[in-house]
């Protein structure tokens, strides 16, 4: 959700030296909350992933699936990291923007209609607010859908997905699903979300921190989304799209730095 409120300069100083400490100072733990100041007095929820291992790729044993996109390996994500609990609506968008690009208008709805420039745009405009601020590399999408488990779902699919087959082809309001393992609204389902990574093969080979290829022809969108087959939403699914198409079922979310 977003709140946008007037922040003293006490409150500023105060979220500020928050920021500031080292996630082992502030006992951080897997799902935990905090609000940050975005831009310009808007707030934001975010929640708290962890640093850790996993599986990234098709750990479900399903077989019908690209096994040349989506072969299991390990990846180590060496630094937890903040994940914005919603995808980013268009209240929060035109709050930052100034404009509202969505097809269906509804504020508390996902921002929708934005290809991968403009969203690089959205995040730019906040980084000069706070350089920590950025979208998702794959591999951090992932670790925050997986949320500790292996599994395509961390928890029963229709209790946390919007697909076709239940979202009656409609967007809906972010958070009106239960959220993943981790408390992330939406990481399946709904829309999709684009991230940092060009779309290439995965290597079976471990890796740490992994950011995809320098360049490349599509960019990868995880998650699926309201008008979609519901294979689409599992976690290790891997969707692309041209960096300059926009879609009215495609949007994102922002992690932080810690």
């Amino acid at each position: 959700m977003v709140m946008k409120k007037t922040l003293t300069s006490q409150t500023g100083i105060i979220i500020l030296l928050i920021s500031l400490l080292p996630a082992f100072v502030q006992g951080q733990k897997a799902g935990d909350e905090r609000s940050f100041e975005i831009f310009e007095g808007v707030m934001i929820d975010m929640v708290w992933i962890p640093a850790g291992s996993f599986t990234m790729g098709n750990t479900s044993g399903i077989e019908d699936r690209w096994s040349e996109k989506e072969q299991a390996h390990t990846v180590k994500i060496s630094e937890g990291f903040w994940m914005a609990k919603y995808e980013t609506t268009q209240d929060l968008w035109e709050l930052v923007m100034g404009h509202n690009p969505s097809r269906h208008c509804d504020s508390n709805h996902p921002v929708t209609n934005i290809n991968w420039h403009e969203t690089m745009a959205f995040i730019h405009t906040i980084q000069r607010f706070n350089s920590k601020f950025d979208l998702p590399t794959e591999a951090q999408w992932e670790h925050a859908a997986k949320a500790g488990t292996d599994k395509a779902y961390s928890l029963p699919r229709d209790e946390i997905t919007w697909h076709k087959e239940n979202s009656g082809v409609v967007s809906h309001p972010v958070g009106t699903k239960k959220p993943n393992r981790w408390g992330l609204y939406d990481i399946h389902g709904n829309v999709c979300e684009w991230t940092r990574d060009w779309l290439a093969p995965f290597s079976n080979e471990p890796t740490t921190d992994p950011k995809g290829p320098g360049n490349g022809e599509r960019k990868l969108v995880k998650g699926g989304q309201f008008t979609g087959r519901p294979r689409h939403t599992m976690s290790f699914d891997r969707q692309s799209s041209l960096p300059d198409s926009e879609n009215f079922y495609v949007g994102f979310r922002i992690m932080r730095k810690q």
